[in-house]
């Protein structure tokens, strides 16, 4: 019943990215290392991420025949932000396009810009209006 944790975190969906809970699920899993214990929860929610996208890049190439376009609304780690860093999204579109598939992103402008920087054309692209 609480809206926070409720059906719509229950859904399929990407695994968790961003600037702040990878970081700090990491740090904290390497602060009970230094202190000679494990944080096992930390470093099964580390896994399960891990494993969920090798899950959605098995997914899509199933899903998708070898010649289609795999278009990606966002691949920013949260819609409307220009946040790439450690995005599930973009990793699945790299996985995608390094593997031979073709990927289509439609993002805001800078994000556009920015990856067109950092992939060239190993996308094509779209820009969207916020």
């Amino acid at each position: 019943a609480d809206k926070r944790i409720g059906g719509k975190y229950l859904r399929y969906g990407f695994g968790y990215g961003g600037p702040c809970f990878p970081r700090d699920n990491r740090a904290l899993s390497l602060f009970g290392q230094q202190r000679g214990t494990q944080v096992l929860l930390s470093e099964a929610t580390d896994e399960v991420n891990r494993r969920h996208l090798d899950f959605q890049f098995e997914q899509y190439c199933a899903q998708f025949a070898p010649d289609a376009v795999i278009v990606f609304e966002t691949v920013t780690y949260k819609p409307g932000t220009t946040i790439l860093e450690e995005s599930q999204q973009l990793a699945l579109a790299l996985r995608l396009a390094q593997a031979g598939r073709r990927v289509h992103v439609r993002d805001l402008a800078p994000v556009v810009a920015e990856l067109q920087v950092q992939y060239g054309d190993l996308f094509s692209y779209e820009i969207i209006l916020a």
